[in-house]
C-alpha cells in the first residue's frame, strides 16, 4: 500500500512538472517571438522619448537623438505593417492590425517632424508626442495580450 501512495506521489509530481515546464515554454515562445522583440525596442525607444521631452534644456540637448528614436519607431511600424496579429481574444483582424500601423506610422512621421524642428519648443514636442502615445494605447487596446 505505500509503495502504491508513492508511486502515486511520484505520478502527480512529474505531471505537475511537465505542466508547468509546458506553461514556461509556452510563455517563453511569445517573449522570443520577432515581434515582442520589436515592441522591446519600442518600449525603449518610448521611454527615451518620454524622458527627454519633460523640460526643455534636456529637449534641447537631446533633440537629434529623439529624431532618431522617432525614425526607429518609424521603420518598426512600417516593418510590422504586413503581419497577421491576434487579437486578444485569438482572432485575426488584419484590417485593423494595418491601419493602427498606418495611424502609428503616420503619427511618428509627423512627430520626427516636429521634434526635428530648429524652432522647435519643448512643450509642443511634448504635446504632439501624445499623437503618437494615442495610437500605441488603441493598438494596446486591441492586441495587446493580457499578461
Amino acid at each position: 500500500m505505500n509503495y502504491r501512495k508513492g508511486s502515486v506521489l511520484a505520478l502527480s509530481s512529474l505531471l505537475l512538472g511537465l505542466g508547468a515546464a509546458g506553461l514556461s515554454l509556452a510563455v517563453a515562445g511569445d517573449e522570443d517571438s520577432k515581434l515582442h522583440k520589436a515592441m522591446e525596442v519600442v518600449q525603449a525607444k518610448n521611454g527615451f522619448i518620454m524622458k527627454n521631452t519633460k523640460t526643455a534644456a534636456v529637449f534641447k540637448k537631446n533633440q537629434k537623438d529623439i529624431v532618431e528614436a522617432t525614425k526607429t519607431l518609424t521603420k518598426i511600424g512600417k516593418e510590422f505593417r504586413e503581419d497577421d496579429v491576434e487579437t486578444k481574444d485569438k482572432k485575426k483582424d488584419k484590417k485593423a492590425w494595418t491601419d493602427l500601423m498606418d495611424a502609428f506610422v503616420s503619427e511618428t512621421e509627423k512627430f520626427a517632424v516636429a521634434a526635428g524642428k530648429d524652432d522647435a519648443k519643448q512643450p509642443d514636442v511634448k504635446k504632439a508626442y501624445a499623437n503618437v502615445s494615442g495610437t500605441c494605447t488603441k493598438c494596446h487596446d486591441l492586441f495587446r495580450p493580457e499578461e
